[in-house]
């Protein structure tokens, strides 16, 4: 394992206060998008919700396209030229509505104006939005502006919000679920149009075209396989197990997401444009960015599987139970996470595009075939949902092995962090819900015992970590907020 030190685009403030504004931005967003969801539920059947779940979803695998590629070059170039980034804004922009036009047609195809169909054609058009602003987004937080882009965000998801509930109250039904994430892409996408409109212009060289369609193809799979195996999945269990239960599984993923993009996403938007300029080694990266990412995800993922079901089961009803459940499954799934969707990102950040692709594509296709499998033979998403977590057992190893052989990483600098902090969560999560059954406490005596499992975590990491593993004690403390570091 690395010593601590090293240089400042890694580790210095930057870096930090980068990740602290992205995870505003998008826990933020999801959180907001959490609170519109639950009244949906609350006022839609969960067949209503799968129908407008599966249109999103179909949207959302298309705009992926238009999201990442051309948009992560932008992130990872260093000073790109002003013909450059015309190039890029322009085929984005012409990729977008291409893709608009086909889920037009396939709105058409599937009997629009009624139904899923419909549902489609209004869907449509969150694609050819993300296609004309992608590449704005991109120069404003090349330029690390995040605070003008949370801010933003934080507007575009407060109005969609607004706009969601105020739908589904006037009676659009599922509609309401696609202007959710229709309207939030409208206002952010003009808001980034501004604040980047001075590096943007429409411009085509077919010399710059060229190169940047090569370069954003790699990373264009990894992004489609990462991203899209779970909107793909949305869609796979509504034809096996009907609307309803795409419904009762979009929301169950909904709340996984909450998590996840509040953990995992800011290093996901933050790490292309620290670490392709950072000097220290690939090893050195990976093992730090896992430690840290294992230190800081176990307990929030585990502890959340404990107060999920329960909590949500109140909020929303007795009738989005399998959803709950579903939800604390996924939340366990943290092992799979881990091994499959952050590898791959590092690998991407550090220039090592030759093994990215295989790995998305092993993820994605074990993740699609273990809970297609589960959901077809046990017909119910909590069994979809554990098909999601077994697929660790194929891509933890490959994982594990890739980064060995890309980055330098041994076995034990790998495995060392993920057994000490992944052991230390399941420790407090479990004793909070052995706490929780011994004094039958409610959900939301529960969900308040998070704070102490918590607290429990940090705890363990200041005694028993120090004492018992002090190399990675202070690896740990290395890639910390100094706020933190005070208290260690």
């Amino acid at each position: 394992m690395s010593a601590p030190g090293g240089d400042q685009a890694l580790d210095g403030p930057r870096l930090l206060q980068s990740l602290t504004w992205v995870a505003l931005r998008i826990g933020g967003r999801q959180g907001l998008n959490t609170v519109a969801f639950l009244v949906l539920a609350a006022t839609l059947t969960p067949a209503e919700l799968g129908q407008g779940a599966v249109a999103v979803a179909a949207a959302l695998i298309a705009r992926i396209a238009v999201y990442r590629g051309l948009r992560d070059c932008v992130l990872r170039t260093n000073a790109p030229q002003r013909d450059w980034l015309g190039s890029a804004f322009t085929i984005n922009a012409a990729l977008g509505i291409v893709l608009a036009l086909g889920l037009a047609v396939a709105g058409v195809l599937t009997g629009a104006p009624h139904g899923v169909g419909g549902l489609l054609l209004l869907a449509a058009a969150i694609p050819a939005v993300t296609g004309a602003t992608a590449i704005a987004e991109a120069s404003v937080e090349r330029a690390l502006h995040h605070r003008q882009l949370t801010i933003a965000q934080f507007v575009a998801s407060l109005i969609a919000s607004a706009a969601a509930i105020i739908a589904v109250a006037s009676g659009a039904g599922a509609a309401a679920v696609v202007i959710l994430t229709l309207v939030e892409v409208i206002v952010f996408g003009a808001a980034c149009l501004w604040l980047g409109r001075a590096a943007l212009g429409f411009c085509l060289k077919s010399a710059v075209a060229g190169s940047l369609i090569r370069e954003a193809s790699p990373i264009f799979v990894v992004a489609m396989l990462n991203g899209g195996w779970l909107r793909a999945l949305h869609v796979i269990v509504s034809v096996l197990l009907g609307y309803a239960a795409a419904g009762q599984f979009r929301l169950a993923s909904q709340v996984f997401q909450l998590l996840f993009q509040f953990v995992f996403t800011p290093v996901i938007h933050a790490a292309p444009p620290n670490l392709s300029r950072s000097q220290a080694s690939d090893t050195a990266i990976y093992v730090r960015t896992l430690t840290i990412f294992t230190f800081v995800s176990a307990p929030c993922f585990f502890i959340a599987a404990v107060v999920i079901a329960p909590l949500l089961t109140v909020l929303v009803g007795d009738e989005w139970a399998s959803a709950g459940i579903a939800a604390a499954i996924l939340c366990i799934g943290l092992p799979a996470m881990i091994a499959s969707d952050l590898t791959p990102v590092l690998l991407i950040s550090r220039n090592q595009n030759r093994s990215a692709p295989p790995l998305a594509l092993i993820n994605a296709a074990s993740a699609l075939l273990f809970a297609s499998l589960a959901a077809l033979v046990f017909g119910t998403i909590e069994a979809a949902a554990a098909g999601l977590v077994a697929r660790v057992v194929v891509t933890g190893p490959f994982a594990l092995l890739v980064a060995r052989a890309e980055m330098g990483a041994s076995l034990l600098e790998q495995l060392h962090p993920l057994a000490v902090y992944l052991a230390c969560a399941a420790v407090c999560a479990g004793s909070l819900a052995g706490i929780g059954m011994w004094l039958q406490l409610g959900p939301f005596a529960l969900a308040a015992g998070a704070g102490l499992a918590l607290l429990g975590y940090a705890v363990l990491f200041r005694w028993g970590v120090k004492r018992l593993h002090p190399r990675l004690y202070e690896e740990t403390m290395h890639g910390l907020p100094d706020i933190v570091k005070r208290f260690g």
